[in-house]
């Protein structure tokens, strides 16, 4: 159960992070599975249940399936605690006067250190 569980999380976070898209941009492919967090998560499931475990092929397809969904839930939540994070994050550096007008974080140009001096 811990190895489905692993399976589980690796799959949902290996897209959340980026490192699908980043995989594909270095290679020059466009592999759907590298970018959908179901069929990754199906696949890999699968993969897992059938190598790795004695239950029969009938089981293994059920939980590839609901792993695939909850995966997909799973991504929903990390993106919306992303956005979450972003949100509050920028308002913390806004509010501090850490950013300036181009976006950069706490460093100041050259003019703006002759201005300052």
């Amino acid at each position: 159960m811990i190895g489905v569980a692993s399976v589980f999380i690796s799959c949902v976070l290996f897209i959340h992070m980026g490192l699908g898209d980043a995989i594909s941009e270095t290679l020059k492919i466009d592999f759907v599975l590298l970018r959908c967090v179901k069929c990754l998560t199906f696949w890999s499931m699968l993969a897992y249940t059938i190598v790795f475990t004695s239950i029969t092929w009938t089981a293994c397809i059920a939980i590839a399936f609901l792993a695939s969904y909850a995966a997909l839930w799973a991504d929903l939540v990390l993106s919306k605690v992303a956005a979450i994070y972003d949100e509050k994050y920028n308002k913390i550096l806004d509010s501090e006067g850490n950013n300036d007008k181009h976006g950069n974080l706490g460093q100041n140009t050259e003019t703006e250190e002759k201005n300052r001096l």
